[in-house]
């Protein structure tokens, strides 16, 4: 029973492989495939982007009693990400918030970048900075003087 189902499955498999495959007994062709397929798998993991995330750098506390909030971007990949300008966005849940910044940035070069936005709020304002999936928020502004060593 045992030989039949060897050579049953061994012919199965003869028969669904192009004609150059067969023709060496050894299982040679077996491990060229088994290597292709995964190198093609590492090239195609390899490539996937990884999350940019926004970070809190600096968070001030302002003469006037409003919070100067500095943030930044890590972008874990080793080539730049750029996303659609939607996918960037800064989000103000409650309270009151001003960006000085001139503009939310979609490009984003590899790597550790600090300084790059800058919002003025009130103790009381929740602001979410959206990268695509990934969202970072000042849920308040003494939870955030916990986060700014997140570098």
């Amino acid at each position: 029973m045992r030989k039949f189902l060897e050579f049953l499955s061994t012919s199965t498999l003869v028969s669904t492989l192009p004609a150059f495959m067969t023709y060496q007994p050894s299982g040679v062709w077996i491990i060229l495939a088994s290597l292709a397929s995964i190198g093609i798998m590492y090239v195609v993991l390899s490539r996937r982007r990884l999350e940019v995330r926004a970070v809190i750098d600096k968070v001030e506390k302002m003469p006037d009693g409003s919070y100067l909030v500095t943030w930044g971007y890590l972008n874990p990949n080793t080539h730049p990400v750029s996303v659609q300008h939607g996918e960037s966005c800064l989000l103000v849940h409650s309270g009151t918030a001003l960006l000085l910044s001139k503009d939310i940035p979609v490009y984003f070069a590899a790597g550790r970048h600090r300084n790059v936005i800058q919002t003025v709020m009130l103790e009381d304002t929740r602001v979410e900075w959206i990268i695509q999936n990934h969202r970072t928020s000042t849920s308040s502004i003494e939870k955030s003087r916990s986060i700014q060593m997140n570098s």
